[in-house]
């Protein structure tokens, strides 16, 4: 601000941003040199069974396993009160680390911003740094001792790195990682790393954390811009998925560097491009050759799958452009991207690839089932609608199952998709399956009333249908201690009295299973079925009798 001011007062009292920046790095720099951070910090005060030392061990048999359950330390009995930090050293590490993160922010208060922001501010002035403090960065970089894993493990808890903290992070890496060119050039010319591999891992953390300096030098000092990095990235596969469009065209105007190498999970640069809908960094590697024929992952999912999966609409419409895409290939479980777009819901992608006219509108799974199934299946109301609205599509389709869209709507306790199917008529209200069951029993998957009730208001189904075994709805609802769906049922007229190949009816059932609400509930309305039935069939009293019994009197 004093830099933009109109005051020569307020003007003279400006510093530069890399002056600013120098000055700040300075005193963290200084901070995490200090002689408090030369021991490891991340062991918990008062255990003596730290890495620090390895004789601390000893004292204990060589095949010791404190796991075993036959090796309890017996602490209490000892009378010793965990004083050796026995709790701590055996816990998970991760949580030990964290919370000694914790402990050490609220021991050291400038160690928290030492550590996370001193060299975000060095790499604003590392080409204006004098050498005491150049040197003072190469002690606070050094992979010897303590003081690097000291604050860049600090440092990767903080931030909630995705990654494991490493078990070797030279300097060759921390420069190239926190965008330090000046000090990677030095480290790299004076070839202070152990090999090749560090300069390869050095590569994938500039790329990961596009740091264009120092991707610049590591490339012009021979590092291999295909090298397989952490969760076997490469620099370019890490670069699109995360999104660095001037990192990806870094990599693309190396001659070296090979567009369709595959990284994690098989995925290619294109694939993660995609699936995150960078849409430049799509156009980017298609124009550099990036699309391959049948370009499939692990999953034999192809960089449309993501894009879909992502509903990122406008690489999807991108990539349908391209003339070997062909937009009904399925994956290992028989899905084409029209099914994923249903059954999740993604809306936007799904508008894109009705538009298409090659689309299969039913093309089915391995195990039948159709895009409208799918959305069905998962509840996606709005995809339903769309759905049954288009042209084309089946609304009448089986799985291999024989189950229908109602069917597992009715599963799942998807009321409102349920009325949306209903009310376009996609019928088999009461279609059994290959098991027998008909919607109103999967219904009770879910233990949904609402659906139950809007199946049933549908008047296209028998209440009391039975399964293979004899068993009804109410049965069922009885079986699973359903009061509020037994209650509903009983509403609708279901029998009470009927029975299941057992010989059982529902409050047989509920009495069986110890659903003591619904035994009493069903026994009462058996009561009540029997006195109509006996009165039904006592039929009117004769007028004489009333006059004997009149005279009599």
């Amino acid at each position: 601000l004093a830099h933009r001011s109109t005051e020569k007062t307020v003007e003279s009292l400006a510093v530069s941003l890399p002056n600013a920046a120098l000055e700040i790095s300075q005193s963290c720099i200084r901070y995490l040199l200090l002689e408090e951070f030369q021991l490891d910090i991340f062991v918990p005060e008062g255990t003596s069974l730290g890495t620090n030392s390895p004789e601390s061990y000893r004292s204990f048999p060589y095949d010791f396993d404190a796991t075993a359950p036959d090796h309890h330390l017996g602490l209490d009995d000892l009378g010793l009160d965990d004083q050796l930090g026995l709790e701590s050293f055996f816990k998970n590490s991760r949580d030990l680390d964290e919370d000694q993160c914790a402990l050490t922010a609220q021991k050291y208060k400038f160690f928290d911003y030492a550590a996370t922001h001193w060299a975000e501010h060095y790499s604003l002035c590392e080409d204006i740094a004098p050498k005491s403090v150049q040197d003072a960065v190469k002690e606070l970089t050094k992979s010897s001792g303590y003081v690097l894993t000291n604050w860049l493990k600090y440092y990767w808890f903080k931030n909630n790195m995705e990654y494991s903290f490493p078990d070797v992070f030279e300097a060759i890496e921390v420069a190239a990682f926190f965008n330090l060119p000046v000090l990677l050039a030095e480290v790299v010319e004076k070839a202070e790393f152990d090999s090749d591999a560090r300069k390869v891992q050095a590569l994938f953390w500039a790329a990961r954390r596009s740091s264009l300096n120092c991707m610049r030098v590591l490339l012009q000092h021979g590092a291999n811009p295909n090298g397989i990095g952490t969760d076997r990235q490469t620099p370019l596969t890490i670069s699109a998925q995360y999104g660095h469009l001037d990192a990806v065209q870094i990599l693309l105007n190396e001659p070296f560097t090979d567009v369709t190498l595959k990284g994690k999970s098989g995925r290619s640069a294109l694939s993660f491009a995609a699936g995150n809908g960078h849409l430049e960094i799509v156009e980017a590697l298609l124009e550099h050759g990036a699309l391959m024929l049948n370009d499939q992952d692990n999953a034999s999912w192809t960089p449309l799958f993501w894009a879909v999966i992502g509903d990122h609409a406008n690489v999807v419409q991108l990539l349908l452009r391209q003339p070997c895409i062909d937009i009904n290939e399925v994956d290992k479980h028989g899905r084409s991207v029209l099914s994923w777009a249903a059954g999740e819901g993604a809306r936007r992608a799904l508008k894109v690839l009705l538009r298409h006219p090659s689309v299969d509108l039913n093309l089915r799974d391995i195990k039948g089932l159709s895009p409208l199934l799918w959305a069905a299946r998962n509840g996606q109301r709005e995809v339903v609608s769309t759905l049954v609205h288009k042209m084309g599509v089946d609304k009448a389709a089986n799985d291999k199952d024989l189950r229908n869209a109602i069917s597992w709507a009715c599963q799942g306790g998807h009321t409102d998709t349920l009325r949306i199917l209903l009310k376009h008529k996609c019928g088999g209200e009461d279609d059994v399956d290959i098991d027998n069951w008909t919607p109103l029993l999967w219904a009770l998957f879910d233990r949904s009333p609402t659906t139950v009730e809007v199946l049933l208001s549908s008047r296209r189904v028998q209440i009391d249908r039975q399964d293979g075994y004899g068993r009804t709805a109410l049965i069922w609802a009885a079986s699973y201690g359903y009061l509020d769906v037994v209650q509903l049922l009983v509403s609708w007229k279901a029998n009470v009295l009927i029975k299941n190949q057992g010989g059982h009816t529902a409050a047989d059932v509920a009495r069986m299973e110890g659903h003591t609400e619904v035994w009493e509930f069903l026994e009462a309305q058996q009561g009540k079925e029997l006195e109509k039935s006996v009165d039904k069939n006592r039929g009117p009293v004769p007028t004489h009798i009333y006059v004997e019994i009149d005279f009599i009197s």
